[in-house]
């Protein structure tokens, strides 16, 4: 999952999509994809131990840290903008809802924690959710 930063658009009025983060405090990182067909949802758990990154899941088998890294950046370098959607019932048009969504991200630094839904993707942007709120924002 990445979007990048560029865009026309000056980045003054762009917020952070997750605030109060540092990337080397991350400890853990949750990825849901939706799931295809009524199947199960694909989910990846990475948790940070002893320093390094593993999957708990496969008995702690060691991840690809660059790569793990590569990700929380991203999510990190987020920006948003003013909501656009504040409605729950565009949620799942907009696939970040709670049955329609494209990917599930929950990361953890210490004790905060970040929910996010995120959604249907527009060339370098996805809509993006925060769980526990109804507003939608374009991330980039």
């Amino acid at each position: 999952m990445t979007w990048g930063t560029r865009g026309s658009a000056p980045k003054t009025d762009a917020r952070a999509l997750i605030e109060g983060i540092d990337a080397d405090d991350v400890t853990a990182l949750r990825i849901e994809a939706a799931p295809a067909n009524k199947k199960l949802a694909e989910v990846i758990e990475l948790t940070k131990t002893n320093g390094k990154w593993v999957l708990p899941a496969a008995d702690g088998y060691p991840a690809d840290a660059k790569k793990v890294r590569k990700v929380v950046d991203a999510l990190l370098a987020g920006r948003i903008r003013a909501p656009i959607a504040s409605n729950a019932s565009n949620h799942n048009a907009l696939e970040v809802g709670d049955r329609v969504y494209a990917r599930k991200v929950k990361l953890t630094a210490g004790d905060k924690t970040v929910d996010l839904v995120v959604g249907s993707a527009r060339g370098t942007a996805a809509h993006v959710r925060r769980n526990a709120e109804e507003q939608v924002y374009l991330a980039r």
